[in-house]
């Protein structure tokens, strides 16, 4: 049996090794903690400017630089500003007969994809229709030129199929198709435009 001086050196060095790895963790928590809140540059310190040599205060963000991010956001601003110019928004009303309105709302569940890749290659963006209860349906688009996206996809071989199967859910058409019937709706109000307005300097 060994003596007990024998047994208690040979259990300090491991307890030492145990205590020495938990100051090691401990201060590795806190140097990653620190340099969470901005208090210990990411890459650290150099051996020549170590924390316990030299403190290194922390500095206020330069104005210079506050200055570079508002010239920032304004450019981002005029930037959705000049893509909302260019994209125009157009909304529509057309009609078709009440007692064929579930129909024509299923036949919308499932609209063939070479008519949405047609719409999509035409120029025709962000487009839905809404329906109400008595058959009027309100349509909105998006569009560089709304006349442009309906003559680009006009003849394609897609929407003249597609018109000659949506015609009779249809009222009011005067003998012309569905897409060339469109009643267009003039723009009163957008909110996003008069916010960019009032954050661009522009009141109303």
């Amino acid at each position: 049996m060994a003596s007990p001086s024998l047994t208690a050196a040979s259990r300090e060095p491991a307890s030492r090794r145990f205590n020495e790895a938990l100051v090691v963790t401990k201060i590795v928590s806190f140097w990653n903690e620190a340099i969470a809140h901005g208090l210990i540059p990411p890459g650290g310190y150099s051996s020549r400017a170590m924390p316990f040599d030299r403190p290194t205060p922390l500095r206020p963000r330069r104005p210079e630089r506050l200055q570079e991010r508002a010239a920032t956001d304004r450019t981002d601003l005029r930037s959705s500003r000049h893509e909302r110019d260019r994209m125009s928004r157009y909304c529509f009303l057309l009609r078709v007969k009440p007692e064929l309105l579930d129909e024509y709302r299923a036949r919308h569940q499932r609209v063939w994809p070479e008519m949405l890749h047609a719409l999509a290659a035409a120029g025709w963006r962000n487009y839905s229709i809404f329906a109400s209860g008595d058959g009027l349906l309100v349509g909105y688009v998006e569009a560089d030129d709304l006349g442009a996206a309906q003559a680009a996809i006009a003849d394609t071989e897609a929407n003249v199929r597609w018109q000659a199967e949506m015609s009779r859910y249809f009222t009011g058409l005067d003998d012309r198709r569905p897409d060339e019937s469109l009643q267009l709706l003039d723009e009163i109000f957008n909110l996003d435009d008069q916010l960019l307005g009032l954050q661009g300097g522009n009141q109303p």
